[in-house]
């Protein structure tokens, strides 16, 4: 099974789920930029998923022969209006982590009428009185990748799977 998997790697894209923010953690920026352990402050999981997708990237050139240095295995993110600009600063401030910035694509989910409850009653700002909004959230990335055209540019670059991470 695992040698089926390997023969397919040159096919595979990443998708990170990655609107939230880490305020229901205690943590006043971007889930993406938390540390994947407490030893090593600045190995965010944003990084970790960027190496692991250059690390597939090279196991898949080591496979194939014929992929040249071109070849680079896209990583999607989805973002909201709360964590597009920290994303974007974060993986430029980093280089992109190693990735090559046309590698990466970003798609910005839209804000959809916050509920309050299972009767599906609108959550109401206590100012203004307006109807608040917040990020669609998951379900909404198979209509961003199909929308904003990245499925279809994957799809020319030979690509067939793509694996979600959330």
């Amino acid at each position: 099974m695992e040698q089926l998997g390997l023969q397919e790697l040159s096919k595979l894209c990443f998708v990170l789920i990655a609107g939230g923010l880490g305020e229901r953690l205690g943590f006043s920026g971007i889930k993406v930029s938390l540390p994947v352990c407490t030893i090593a402050d600045d190995y965010s999981y944003l990084k970790f998923y960027a190496q692991y997708t250059l690390a597939c990237q090279e196991r898949a050139r080591k496979l194939d022969a014929s992929l040249g240095e071109d070849f680079y295995v896209p990583f999607g993110i989805m973002v909201s209006d709360d964590t597009h600009d920290r994303t974007l600063a974060l993986l430029q401030a980093n280089n992109y982590f190693g990735m090559k910035p046309e590698q990466v694509d970003i798609m910005k989910q839209e804000n959809v009428p916050a509920l309050i409850d299972n009767s599906a009653k609108l959550a109401l700002n206590d100012v203004t009185g307006l109807v608040q909004t917040k990020p669609h959230g998951h379900g909404d990335i198979h209509n961003l990748l199909y929308g904003s055209g990245v499925a279809a540019k994957w799809r020319a670059l030979g690509k067939d799977w793509m694996m979600f991470i959330q």
